[in-house]
């Protein structure tokens, strides 16, 4: 499950379940600091794809997989 952004309904809940005044200031605090957040709880899946104009990168990848599936010395 992923963390998803606040949104100004939730913000609006918020404010009249707390019976807290929020000035527009603090309605955009809060929204500078979701996006700062939800990066660090959400990050960005890592790509396992090498291009094949990169043979460097493509010979990298082929040596790694032969050396997770070389049998282990008896």
């Amino acid at each position: 499950m992923a963390a998803n952004p606040i949104s100004y309904l939730e913000i609006e809940a918020y404010r009249r379940l707390t019976l807290t005044d929020l000035s527009a200031w603090d309605v955009r605090l809060i929204n500078r600091l979701d996006r700062a957040v939800l990066p660090i709880l959400n990050p960005a899946p890592t790509s396992n794809t090498v291009s094949a104009r990169d043979g460097k990168g493509v010979l990298s990848m082929i040596r790694g997989q032969a050396a997770r599936h070389k049998p282990a010395n008896p």
